[in-house]
């Protein structure tokens, strides 16, 4: 998922159905998603379920800065979106910067829409990794 030199303290690989994700927190404080397979609600439910597990364990921790890969998402339905963007609104406040990247247009459309839905300001839409990894990175 990246080159990035921090510890892992957090991790958790799931799949369930057609669907895989794959999360990362790291001690400097930075999530990376990577998001795989063909979109569900369950795979949306088991993702939100390991968020909250990443975030409670760190009750303590700034926002989070996140790097989210949708390169290898297809079909993820408009209802796992909309509760997507809503987990996301309720928990807006634990979330720094979100860098989304290499989706297919449709789920980086949708993926525009949820963050917009859910108030993020800080949020970057990228065509490459490296664009989103350089915008995370900067000061």
């Amino acid at each position: 998922m990246g080159e990035r030199e921090a510890r892992v303290i957090y991790e958790r690989e799931q799949q369930t159905g057609n669907s895989r994700m794959e999360l990362r927190l790291t001690e400097d404080w930075r999530m990376d998603l990577k998001i795989s397979g063909e979109g569900s609600v369950e795979g949306t439910h088991r993702l939100l379920e390991a968020l909250e597990e990443a975030l409670d364990a760190y009750p303590e921790a700034p926002p989070l800065d996140s790097a989210v890969d949708l390169s290898e998402l297809r079909k993820s339905p408009l209802r796992a979106q909309f509760i997507m963007g809503k987990w996301l609104m309720g928990r807006r406040g634990r979330v720094g910067r979100l860098a989304v990247y290499e989706g297919q247009p449709l789920e980086m459309k949708l993926a525009r829409a949820i963050t917009r839905l859910a108030r993020l300001d800080k949020v970057g839409f990228y065509e490459h990794r490296d664009d989103a990894m350089r915008w995370l990175e900067r000061d």
